[in-house]
């Protein structure tokens, strides 16, 4: 027995990835999960079994996740702590803001109601640019002079990047836009009545037509056909602007997020996404939910990030305006207030196990930006808002009859959750697998995203659950959730 006691197990060596080995493998493991990702597009587009495809892009996540973790391009929070508004003017922009509920008629914009609005929108930005006070700064001509000795004068490859994006996202927006697409649809003609409505100086809110719809698009719509005449194309090039604008938009929310490199990136891959291209060459007013819902994730993350109440104003702006824009810009509200809440629970999560006293400043700090940004928000909607109010049957008709539609299909078929759980897998696979049967905005049936794009998606969605709690990863994954 002594003997056998005396007999030592050998030490098995224990495998330790250190920081160092894994910063060596990086450069590999994300060129498999690169490759992976590739190689399962291309099967979802020879329509191999879905069931393949998904396992491929899982592995190609979880390596590019592994790979991307420890990066640090995410731009860090500012500590700031305090919002300066101007006190005297902000309340002075809610009462013109009830100034031009009671001008504005039910369905018309009126002078009596449009001057108190824009007073109210005007007094909105003075009273939250106010900043505390700082050192006084130099005079302008040595600020020249520092600014000419640092070399900012020089052209970067972000800047070429994003001046490269806006020129080849115009080329693919406007080229042959007169004769492609061919077909006006069975909308596009209500837009055309409705921007005539304009030019003939029937100024609504709401249009009635077709189950209804929000009016800002055809208002730049009428302001194009100023200059253009009113056609197809006029209603094609205002929807084709949209597009380009969106482009330098997603250069500034990469680049608030991240860095001016990656805006650069984001910026070239919406000028040449298929999807988008599609969508604005449409002439629908659908257009402009893409650049609205980019700014508001702007103004957000501006906000979420530096607290500024200059910087809630802006995402306040654009919530109100996005929502005069397509119904389903709704989606944006639950998005603001949720990534909100989330980015205040470390904070409550340090002051609840009394970790310090000064982590209770900040979701403070959140909650009140989140509410000058949702009362901005309420007096630039102010028009849709007072006609919703005086009639809500017809603002919500396009929605009844979805519902009576709904309603009529599911008759004897499966339950609605049932069905909810169909169209979720549904829209899931539209991105990478196939989408539908719809030819006004892409091939009847193909994936949305372009072979590239959707591959990154897949990477890119990793990279941010695995970074979740740095940057703003879960503003864009609330956003993509919303």
């Amino acid at each position: 027995m002594s003997a056998v006691r005396g007999i030592q197990r050998p030490i098995r060596p224990q495998v330790v990835l250190s920081p160092e080995r894994l910063a060596a493998l990086r450069p590999y493991i994300l060129m498999a999960g690169v490759t992976l990702a590739v190689c399962a597009q291309s099967l979802a587009d020879r329509r191999a079994p879905a069931p393949i495809a998904l396992a491929l892009f899982l592995l190609a996540g979880v390596l590019y996740a592994l790979a991307a973790r420890p990066s640090t391009a995410e731009r860090p929070t500012l500590g700031q702590t305090t919002l300066v508004v101007n006190r005297t003017l902000f309340p002075w922009a809610l009462v013109f803001g009830l100034l031009a509920w009671a001008g504005f008629r039910p369905n018309q914009i009126t002078l009596q109601g449009l001057m108190p609005w824009v007073l109210a929108v005007w007094l909105c930005y003075w009273a939250l640019s106010a900043q505390p006070a700082t050192a006084p700064r130099a005079p302008w001509l040595a600020r020249l002079r520092a600014f000419w000795r640092q070399g900012a004068w020089r052209v970067s490859w972000p800047t070429v990047g994003l001046w490269l994006a806006v020129a080849l996202g115009a080329w693919l927006r406007f080229h042959r836009l007169a004769e492609l697409p061919a077909d006006l649809g069975w909308d596009l003609p209500f837009n055309l009545t409705d921007a005539q409505r304009i030019l003939h100086e029937s100024y609504l809110v709401f249009f009635p037509d077709n189950l209804g719809r929000e009016g800002l698009f055809f208002y730049l719509m009428a302001g194009v056909s100023r200059v253009f005449g009113l056609s197809p194309y006029s209603m094609r090039l205002t929807s084709a602007l949209v597009g380009v604008a969106a482009i330098p938009a997603v250069y500034l929310l990469a680049r608030e997020l991240t860095n001016r490199e990656v805006g650069a990136y984001a910026a070239l891959l919406l000028a040449v996404n298929k999807w988008h291209i599609v969508l604005t060459r449409s002439g629908y007013r659908v257009s402009l939910m893409p650049l609205f819902a980019i700014l508001v994730l702007y103004g957000l993350a501006r906000g979420l990030r530096r607290g500024r109440a200059r910087d809630w104003f802006w995402c306040g702006l654009f919530l109100g305006l996005g929502l005069l824009t397509y119904k389903a810009f709704v989606f944006a509200v639950p998005v603001v207030v949720g990534s909100v809440l989330v980015y205040m629970l470390p904070g409550l999560r340090r002051v609840a196990v009394g970790e310090s006293a000064r982590w209770g400043e900040r979701p403070a700090l959140l909650l009140r930006g989140l509410g000058l940004a949702l009362m901005v928000a309420v007096i630039v909607a102010m028009p849709l808002l007072r006609f919703l109010f005086h009639a809500p049957e017809t603002y919500f008709a396009r929605e009844q009859h979805g519902l009576q539609l709904v309603s009529e299909s599911l008759e004897g078929q499966p339950t609605r959750w049932e069905v909810l759980g169909q169209n979720t897998i549904t829209s899931l696979l539209m991105f990478n697998y196939e989408g539908d049967g719809n030819s006004r905005f892409g091939v009847p049936f193909q994936r949305h995203l372009g072979f590239v794009s959707g591959a990154l998606f897949v990477l890119g969605v990793a990279g941010a659950l695995a970074r979740l709690r740095r940057g703003g990863n879960a503003l864009l994954l609330l956003a993509l959730g919303g």
